[in-house]
């Protein structure tokens, strides 16, 4: 039980983490690409408004997401199986 929630958790992570770390270096590249520290205040508020946006929204979201993908794959492998059991048999 334990080994299986782990892999569920990992892969889970695997799917997410790439979505993370593309808008982090976006983020950073439009923070160090700030010509005055006028325009580095303002990409910053910006950068910390889309932060939040996505810890509070979209986070949850992805979850759910992630899940239902997964549901949904889980059933289509199923319908498969059970397709492939109602063939062989004559």
């Amino acid at each position: 039980a334990i080994r299986r929630l782990a892999t569920e958790y990992m892969c889970e992570t695997l799917l997410v983490t790439p979505l993370h770390v593309t808008s982090q270096v976006t983020f950073l590249i439009t923070l160090l690409a700030a010509p005055q520290l006028f325009d580095f205040l303002i990409s910053f508020i910006g950068v910390l408004g889309l932060r939040l946006i996505d810890r509070v929204y979209m986070s949850p979201n992805e979850d759910m997401a992630v899940n239902k993908a997964a549901g949904v794959v889980h059933k289509m492998k199923r319908y498969y199986d059970l397709i492939s059991r109602k063939r062989k048999v004559p």
